[in-house]
């Protein structure tokens, strides 16, 4: 990165937001510490692959500073605001989706306005300022705990309750459940779920609520950073993973490239 840059970014200038019209994703400059002018001009998304003309300008806000060493940059903290898109609350918390369907607001499928923050969207269905807050209220406590590292993979606390309700009335609990990654599905690669008894050789082994997943080398190194969550939903139900090394991911959720 240039110096330029790194001078760009610095508390007098403001970080800005892009939103994707078609998918959702948000490129966040003080994120990717990368001003969008500078971007190159066939960059494309990488969840869809469509082109910069196809991204929204976001509100801006002043850039706070951190006061820390340079080093790796502190996280946002995951807390859901009214100003986060639609499609950044399904990708980063689809487990709390159903509060907002609830509402009327589409989260998911062709009717569905990624690009929008919470708020529109919910305002949208007539919603007042102090509704809008109280949904979002109920949002922030819908949010499960997690547990793992984000340098592996992450399962929440709703995911793990909901296997061990599943391995209970199976009579299958002194097993756990296998999550993999194999060639095949609609974009190239999907995931696979399956009931297992102990470790493999080399597998990363997480407990969470005293039951046990297992992930095998290969598949964590295309599922670092992803998140295993538990959605229940009109859409359906299921194990559901939020994948950050996907490019591009077919309607269903379960495959990727």
């Amino acid at each position: 990165m240039t110096e330029q840059v790194e001078q760009n970014l610095t508390n007098e200038t403001k970080k800005s937001k892009y939103a994707c019209t078609v998918c959702g994703y948000v490129y966040d400059e003080s994120v990717e510490r990368v001003l969008w002018a500078d971007l190159a001009e066939n960059w494309t998304c990488p969840k869809c692959g469509v082109g910069k003309d196809l991204f929204e300008s976001m509100q801006e806000e002043p850039v706070v500073s951190s006061q820390k060493p340079a080093g790796i940059m502190p996280k946002t903290a995951d807390k859901i605001t009214k100003d986060m898109t639609i499609g950044e609350l399904v990708q980063n918390y689809p487990s709390v989706v159903e509060i907002m369907l609830a509402e009327g607001v589409h989260c998911v499928g062709c009717g569905a306005a990624h690009w929008e923050t919470i708020e529109q969207g919910l305002k949208g269905h007539g919603k007042t300022d102090k509704e809008v807050e109280e949904v979002v209220r109920k949002l922030n406590e819908a949010i499960p705990e997690e547990h793992g590292s984000s340098d592996k993979i992450i399962i929440t606390s709703k995911a793990a309750v909901k296997l061990k309700e599943i391995l209970k009335s199976q009579n299958k609990e002194n097993m756990g459940l296998r999550i993999q990654v194999m060639p095949g599905g609609c974009s190239g690669f999907q995931y696979g779920f399956d009931f297992e008894e102990s470790a493999k050789e080399n597998d990363e082994v997480i407990e969470v609520e005293d039951v046990k997943f297992f992930i095998d080398t290969q598949s964590i190194q295309m599922l670092r950073g992803a998140k295993v969550d538990y959605v229940d939903s009109l859409q359906g139900a299921g194990f559901k993973i939020s994948n950050p090394n996907a490019k591009a991911t077919c309607g269903c959720g379960q495959s990727f490239s």
